[in-house]
């Protein structure tokens, strides 16, 4: 089972400014001696190194090299980046606590509930057992659970107030992004055309100076017969009604979907007007274009909810990235090489 919660988190983690491996750090605006770092903490013992197996301190909260260890292994990151996350994490619980925030058991007992139903055809009892393969026992799930809750309630609560985007703010990202806005050019094709191995045994009557005469009917290709067709000067609607097993309704391509030597071709054609055959995946194609839209930048009126959007994730994880340099500023953060 893919742990998604974890995944879900990972995206928060990589937010985190960057923690220096191999210092000793506090996030205060005032530096602390290294030697000054142990009195921080409500310990009798004035450690000279780190604790066996200690990563960092977070205020009264530890953690451990083997929990950065396994982020790095479930979320592929580097350990100073898993550690940020865990440190990210433990702020956000610490601040839950302080605001009175409570996750309960059976609002976890509802999330295991949801999962088994989506993952495991609500089969709670395969749950479990997939969970102890991965080494995961129902209590660490649900720890998984409870952080990933807490961290979404923290993160909704700084969304809460809602901003108002102006329309100076959207021109300018609209100017600032026109690349994205453009439309490449369309066309409207309907196509005809058969298969280049098919083959076909029937007479061609043609005149020709006014006099009728006929190609016997001889077994070959339609490619064969195709070109025997083209030597004898046959106009292309005749040569259509004779050869072609297909005809499609008009359909839209963007620029990008169509073959590059039937673009090129296209390039010369006014609406109404058909390209000569071409021999297109083992198809003779014959290629009308219906309809045409050039290449176009979508006007701003098009385009106001994609920015509208786009400008209120940006101001949402700018005003994450300030509620967290908050939590770091009033933390006490220590973090052991």
């Amino acid at each position: 089972m893919n742990r998604g919660w974890w995944v879900f988190l990972g995206a928060a983690g990589l937010l985190f400014t960057g923690c220096q491996s191999g210092h000793t750090k506090n996030f205060h605006k005032k530096k602390v001696p290294a030697s000054d770092m142990w009195k921080k903490f409500p310990s009798t013992i004035a450690y000279k190194v780190a604790p066996a197996g200690v990563a960092a301190y977070v205020d009264d909260e530890i953690i451990m090299c083997d929990e950065v260890n396994k982020i790095c292994s479930e979320l592929h990151l580097s350990f100073p980046e898993a550690l940020n996350f865990l440190i990210e994490q433990k702020l956000l619980f610490i601040d839950f606590k302080k605001k009175g925030g409570k996750i309960s058991n059976l609002h976890l007992e509802a999330q295991l509930e949801t999962i088994a139903k989506e993952h495991f055809r609500g089969n709670r009892v395969l749950m479990q057992q997939v969970f102890k393969q991965r080494g995961q026992s129902l209590y660490g799930v649900k720890e998984d659970l409870r952080n990933s809750m807490i961290f979404h309630a923290m993160q909704q609560q700084q969304m809460q107030s809602p901003y108002s985007i102006s329309p100076r703010q959207m021109l300018a990202y609209y100017k600032a992004h026109r690349s994205e806005f453009q439309v490449e050019a369309r066309y409207c094709l309907q196509q005809s055309g058969f298969l280049a191995n098919d083959f076909i045994e029937a007479e061609f009557s043609f005149q020709k100076n006014g006099i009728t005469e006929k190609l016997p009917a001889v077994r070959m290709t339609k490619e064969e017969r195709w070109k025997q067709l083209m030597n004898h000067g046959i106009p292309l609607p005749d040569i259509q009604k004779h050869l072609d097993s297909f005809r499609t309704e008009p359909t839209w391509y963007a620029a990008s979907e169509v073959d590059p030597h039937l673009l090129q071709a296209l390039a010369s054609l006014s609406v109404g007007q058909s390209t000569p055959y071409l021999l297109l995946n083992g198809n003779y194609l014959c290629s009308t274009l219906v309809k045409f839209e050039p290449a176009r930048v979508k006007a701003l009126p098009e385009v106001q909810d994609p920015i509208e959007e786009a400008l209120l994730v940006e101001l949402n994880e700018k005003r994450y990235k300030q509620y967290l340099k908050r939590l770091r500023e009033q933390a006490s953060i220590t973090i052991f090489s």
